[in-house]
């Protein structure tokens, strides 16, 4: 999930085939991600799993634990990803949708004294290459704007893709069941009326009625 957010190819092509072993009901639509010929390829199937798969998310959560399955939605809302937040950021500790949960006293221990959001094993290049990822994760937002802007770039791009209004059906449903803020109404609304008005015939079309504000 990280590699994707990432847009960290060769980590996301060495990663599928031991995602696929480890998640059995994933394994045939990761085959297809790998069977893709383009890194621009790999990423949109990706983004197309993700979106059938509300279970899945680029941060391990801590507390309670999500009840459905992994491809089943949460009707309380926790499915996908919320935006990340600086792990320091004590003032929103666990407001990410568990990015950044509150540290216990053996996770303490691994912090270093001055500057408590830098952990101590790390070396000063792994350092500067994590605090890249993380902005880049920060600014990929909340999962629902993500997937969904991806959705309607490969669209307007690719528009003759047969998964195209399948992928703009799930992005909208994205924008009900997950994380989202005040953007998300409008790109619920532009995968609607790109489904609708490009799509009309489509079985996806006739499954999404509605677009979702905030």
């Amino acid at each position: 999930m990280r590699a994707v957010l990432l847009e960290d190819d060769a980590a996301e092509k060495s990663l599928t085939p031991v995602v696929a072993k480890l998640t059995p009901a994933l394994q045939s639509d990761i085959e297809k991600v790998s069977a893709e010929k383009t890194p621009e390829g790999r990423h949109f199937a990706a983004v197309v799993v993700i979106l059938r798969n509300p279970g899945l998310r680029p941060n391990a959560t801590a507390g309670v634990f999500r009840g459905k399955a992994i491809d089943q939605i949460d009707q309380y809302r926790d499915n996908w990803w919320c935006a990340a937040l600086e792990p320091w950021d004590l003032a929103n500790q666990g407001g990410g949708g568990g990015w950044a949960p509150a540290l216990s006293v053996p996770l303490e221990s691994v912090y270093s004294g001055d500057n408590p959001h830098l952990l101590s094993f790390l070396t000063a290049v792994e350092q500067e290459s994590a605090a890249e990822n993380w902005e880049k994760m920060m600014a990929a937002g909340a999962g629902p704007d993500y997937l969904t802007t991806s959705v309607l770039a490969w669209a307007k791009s690719h528009p003759d893709d047969e998964r195209v209004p399948e992928a703009l059906h799930f992005a909208v449903r994205s924008t009900r069941f997950g994380c989202t803020n005040p953007s998300s109404g409008k790109l619920s609304k532009d995968a609607f009326e790109l489904l609708h008005s490009k799509y009309p015939n489509s079985p996806w079309a006739a499954k999404t009625k509605y677009w979702y504000s905030n």
